[in-house]
């Protein structure tokens, strides 16, 4: 999942709907707290294992929040046991954990530098610091962002 806030609004994406919550009903939640007058969110569903699109897709974000982006949070959490994993698992847990939130960064950074305003957080687990076999494909992925 990805935040990520301008002036007056809020964006939240899905990685690949592993939330137990829908982006719809988190919407709805947080305009219920801070009330829809003063909390403007828009969903984006995407399949952030597309990299063809994902500049596309983030364009598309700039563009309807008028380029003025001042918080990006990436919180990558999409994982198997090592055991579960196939191939083609360790490729695709690859890009959501990892390239992605790493593009992501990329394609907002240059708009936030232009500007001398943006924050950027990477969210991580403890899974980055210390180890457990059974899910070293997400451990590893962790680390690899915390060296970001």
């Amino acid at each position: 999942m990805s935040l990520i806030f301008s002036d007056a609004d809020a964006l939240i994406r899905d990685y690949d709907n592993v939330q137990k919550k829908s982006l719809d009903d988190l919407k709805h939640s947080l305009q219920q707290i801070y009330g829809k007058d003063y909390c403007h969110i828009y969903t984006y569903h995407h399949d952030l294992s597309d990299l063809n699109s994902l500049k596309y897709t983030i364009t598309a974000i700039c563009e309807e929040l008028s380029n003025n982006i001042l918080v990006l949070i990436n919180c990558a959490a999409h994982f198997k046991d090592i055991m579960s994993h196939t191939d083609t698992a360790y490729q695709y847990t690859f890009i959501l954990n990892t390239f992605v939130p790493i593009l992501i960064t990329k394609y907002l950074l240059d708009e936030m530098i232009a500007r001398n305003h943006g924050q950027i957080v990477n969210i991580l687990s403890s899974g980055a610091l210390n180890g457990d076999a059974f899910i070293s494909t997400y451990i590893h992925l962790q680390q690899q962002l915390y060296s970001v």
